[in-house]
């Protein structure tokens, strides 16, 4: 289905239309009239001149002993294990619908890695610029509520200068290969991807999620294992060890 076509049946059927075509749009909630999604997030976050984004703050943090999804650790907080939003995508939703209700499911984490909400390559342009919006939104007003955010960068190869504005230079961020697979447009795209990250942001440190890739930059990564991995390998509980 082409991208005019789909918004086409989006604006006329909604995303009924679009399941019953069978077009991969688990992403199609966050478009939704019903989206609850408040712009009073806006009010205490700063933008950036160019593309509008929301400035993520700089995070200087220490490399944690682990991380694991915000879902396991439920309320519990363990020291030196923060937690991420390595999930699909339907877990996170919710956190864009109904930011202030879900907020309270990981306000108790002084810590987190940011949102990350997929840019899938089938989104026409406009969806893919309002994912890493939303994406960056809600790191930002998480930051604005006391929590530490290390900025979870989510980067599409269409849109490379849209998706690194407003992440900051010289911080401590995150990046995730987890649904890389072997897929092979989505590790080309990684190649493409990561340089831009490390010549335009410049991190201190990336706190790697999934598999290694080739021609990384090692010396500032610290790899950790999928969390389906460890509750093989360690119990369902590995992250109290």
């Amino acid at each position: 289905m082409s991208d005019n076509i789909q918004l086409e049946l989006f604006a006329e059927f909604g995303s009924e239309k679009l399941n019953e075509d069978k077009t991969d749009v688990g992403w199609h909630g966050i478009f939704q009239p019903t989206n609850q999604f408040s712009m009073s997030l806006c009010e205490n976050v700063n933008f950036t001149s160019k593309y509008q984004m929301p400035k993520v703050s700089t995070c200087t943090i220490e490399t944690p002993r682990d991380i694991c999804c915000y879902y396991r650790l439920g309320n519990t907080t363990v020291d030196g294990v923060i937690p991420h939003f390595y999930t699909p995508d339907k877990n996170l939703i919710p956190f864009i619908n109904d930011p202030y209700g879900h907020y309270d499911k990981i306000a108790h984490h002084k810590v987190m890695i940011g949102l990350d909400i997929s840019i899938k390559p089938e989104m026409p342009i406009p969806m893919k610029m309002a994912v890493s919006f939303y994406n960056k939104l809600h790191m930002a007003w998480v930051g604005t509520r006391g929590n530490i955010v290390v900025p979870n960068v989510v980067v599409d190869p269409a849109i490379i200068e849209a998706c690194l504005d407003g992440y900051p230079k010289h911080s401590v961020i995150a990046m995730n290969s987890s649904g890389i697979g072997n897929d092979k447009r989505a590790k080309e795209n990684w190649q493409i991807i990561y340089p831009y990250v490390i010549d335009i942001l410049q991190p201190l440190h990336i706190l790697r999620y999934g598999a290694k890739q080739p021609n990384e930059v090692e010396s500032i990564s610290t790899y950790f294992l999928n969390d389906n991995e460890k509750s093989s390998r360690y119990g369902r509980k590995w992250f109290l060890l």
